[in-house]
């Protein structure tokens, strides 16, 4: 997939209610892979809408025998981590089931507009929530902008 030809959002600002697939053949083990981006949680009153979307089209997949070879789910270090709750993060961890619990992969993002202090702190806000699902001594990788560190992050994936 060519870099920035999925058009995925920068902001956080609500708007965008609607999830969207992007498809491509990976070219090194020749998988087809579906990209589904979904809107962010940014308030509280959209977070269970967008909860209930990603679930229904994770059930519908599952249905139409399309395996879920992961969950990417990204986080940017610009932005306070008050987008979803422990609550709600636990739910979405629980409807996707133990098994896809193993393909759950937490990414951060925004690392270039943010100092490596101010990164830091704001991914040891996200570890308070994420730690639970973390295999014991798994790093969270960090999306740094490129379409190296994008194939990095998916690559993994790809071998369930």
């Amino acid at each position: 997939m060519p870099e920035g030809s999925a058009g995925v959002s920068h902001s956080l600002a609500p708007g965008r209610a609607r999830l969207r697939a992007f498809g491509y053949v990976d070219q090194q083990s020749g998988k087809r892979v579906i990209l589904l981006d979904a809107p962010g949680f940014p308030h509280s009153s959209q977070s269970n809408h967008i909860l209930r979307m990603i679930l229904s089209w994770v059930e519908n997949a599952y249905r139409g025998n399309v395996p879920l070879g992961g969950i990417l789910y990204l986080h940017s270090v610009a932005h306070q981590f008050t987008a979803i709750s422990p609550e709600r993060f636990s739910t979405l961890c629980r409807r996707c089931g133990e098994t896809n619990m193993s393909k759950l992969l937490l990414v951060t993002t925004m690392w270039d507009d943010v100092s490596q202090t101010d990164g830091a702190v704001e991914l040891a806000k996200c570890m308070r929530v994420w730690r639970p699902v973390l295999r014991r001594g798994e790093a969270v990788p960090r999306y740094l902008n490129t379409f190296s560190s994008a194939m990095e992050i998916i690559q993994p994936l790809l071998s369930f």
